[in-house]
């Protein structure tokens, strides 16, 4: 028994990873495709040319893959400028550091700092990562060379492993990913489908599989940030008239809010009766339905039937769909907690030589 009250928590943290892989998640198939049909393409045009750093080439696709067209053209246009940079800072590593085994560590400790640091501080993320493993990998690479000319070629090569990536994301990303309103579709979805199983199932009296607890869990903790960034993608697009981009973000703002108000009735004591969840479960489906078949709402009953606050406020956000949203009107959900204040710490400052003065600030 101690045992395994030892071993409980390691068993479930691989039973959350196993979860994890087999949650049916929409659009996780296709943009699994997606990403393998492009690293196939990138190791075809990589055997034909015999281009150096294969494995890093697929693994640099794979990672900088997005889930919809112009996100994948941001990308591609910033990794083609940022490894043109990189480039650059690559030959005057060679050139400075080459048969010096501590300059060449030294460089390698100096770039590895300044790219973990924009990928932390600037909107390159994942692509200064990349830039930096790859760099890493080059210095050390070409400190073994000793012909100039082979050094040359070497990064030369890099280059057009670089744009090779550059080029395959811009252009099978361009036809072969969704666009983004699509994918805010998706999203939307998803939300309105997993309130609705949780609601039918407390209808039913049925217990709620951890499963769904912790993919409710997870999509309210991932907010609404995402959902809006891909409406700022959409926005770019210029595909959707501007009051279709206001119905999709009343839509993600309401379809949020009512997993927020379902999360609350994951537990049995929960003031929601099983009548309203069963009401409320066929509303929020076929909201889902209406959505899955690229359609809008246009006509819902405003007719208040749910008794108790939980119910009222589902019902609420599901009357609210067939109203656009403009962006200056964008609020937090309900029973969104409030924003902390951060707390004061202290800050040390030096003055003059040896005192030190202690201050209150915010960080």
């Amino acid at each position: 028994m101690v045992l395994l009250a030892m071993l409980k928590p390691y068993i479930d943290a691989v039973l959350r990873v196993w979860r994890l892989a087999i949650r049916p998640t929409r659009g996780r198939t296709a943009l699994a495709l997606r990403n393998g049909v492009i690293c196939m393409a990138a190791v075809l045009i990589g055997e034909i040319w015999q281009l150096p750093m294969l494995s890093l080439l697929t693994l640099s696709l794979a990672a900088l893959w997005q889930n919809n067209r112009v996100a994948n053209m941001k990308v591609a246009v910033m990794y083609v400028v940022f490894f043109s940079v990189v480039t650059g800072v690559l030959y005057v590593g060679v050139a400075t550091t080459i048969n010096n085994f501590f300059a060449t560590l030294v460089f390698n400790l100096l770039l590895s700092f300044v790219f973990f640091f924009l990928s932390t501080t600037t909107i390159l993320g994942l692509i200064s990562v990349v830039g930096g493993l790859v760099l890493s990998y080059l210095l050390v690479t070409l400190d073994s060379m000793q012909i100039g000319d082979a050094v040359a070629r070497l990064v030369l090569y890099a280059w057009r492993v670089f744009l090779i990536i550059g080029g395959l994301i811009g252009f099978i990303g361009s036809w072969l990913s969704p666009s983004p309103e699509h994918v805010l579709t998706d999203q939307i979805v998803e939300r309105l489908f997993l309130s609705a199983k949780c609601l039918t199932r407390r209808a039913k009296g049925q217990p709620i599989p951890i499963g769904l607890q912790e993919a409710i869990t997870d999509s309210v903790g991932e907010g609404v940030s995402g959902m809006f960034g891909v409406l700022g993608l959409a926005a770019l697009e210029h595909r959707w008239t501007g009051t279709d981009l206001s119905y999709l973000r009343r839509a993600a703002l309401n379809s949020f809010g009512i997993l927020q108000v379902v999360g609350q009735c994951l537990t049995n004591n929960a003031p929601i009766s099983d009548e309203d969840c069963a009401h409320l479960a066929g509303k929020v489906k076929a909201l889902g339905d209406c959505f899955a078949e690229n359609r809008r709402p246009t006509e819902i009953d405003e007719q208040t039937v749910c008794s108790g606050p939980l119910a009222q406020e589902i019902e609420r956000l599901i009357q609210a769909f067939t109203q656009p949203l403009t962006a200056e009107e964008v609020q937090l959900p309900p029973n969104q907690p409030p924003a902390k204040t951060p707390p004061k710490k202290p800050v040390f400052l030096y003055r003059g030589r040896f005192g030190i003065k202690r201050m209150s600030a915010l960080p």
